[in-house]
């Protein structure tokens, strides 16, 4: 009789499912969280160096200067304005900081004159055989998973690009 019952306890399969589901959603639930994240920085990492691409593109034709007095904006207020517009960080404007820096090519060297507050990218800025380094950072959006594992109260995403000037007319 015991035998009997003792078989039966082996063969028997109900609630196995949830035996199982209890060992394995503590381990694949934050690792599925984890994974959406990651591929919520990777996207707004690429959306961020686009619209820092797109800034530049303008810079370099001249248009980013004519694009801003229209509005009645500063060159470092329109080049934030313009790479929040492109990308789909929350709260962009209020934590963006974006940075133009420009280094003089000299026959010998390249000298930095340093970061510049832009308020005006004009011909003297944009002057020839001028290497541009425009910079935005900014928080990474998302749940605060991968900044709690990386011991941290936010991550920074940061794009940028450079570009030597060429004389255009306007």
């Amino acid at each position: 009789m015991l035998s009997v019952k003792i078989r039966e306890f082996k063969e028997n399969q109900e609630g196995v499912a949830a035996i199982e589901a209890a060992f394995l959603l503590p381990v694949f639930v934050p690792l599925l969280i984890g994974v959406f994240e990651i591929l919520l920085f990777v996207f707004n990492s690429n959306m961020l160096d686009n619209a820092v691409r797109t800034a530049v593109q303008e810079m370099r034709l001249g248009q980013s200067e004519k694009i801003a007095k229209d509005r009645g904006l500063t060159a470092k207020e329109y080049y934030k304005v313009t790479i929040c517009e492109k990308t789909l960080i929350v709260n962009c404007q209020k934590h963006i900081n974006v940075n133009l820096e420009k280094r003089v090519v000299t026959r010998d060297a390249i000298v930095s004159t340093g970061s510049i507050i832009v308020t005006d990218v004009s011909d003297t800025f944009l002057e020839p055989s001028s290497i541009i380094l425009i910079t935005a950072t900014t928080r990474a959006p998302g749940i605060g998973f991968l900044s709690y594992f990386a011991g941290k109260e936010f991550l920074t995403m940061t794009g940028s690009q450079a570009f030597i000037t060429e004389p255009f007319s306007s």
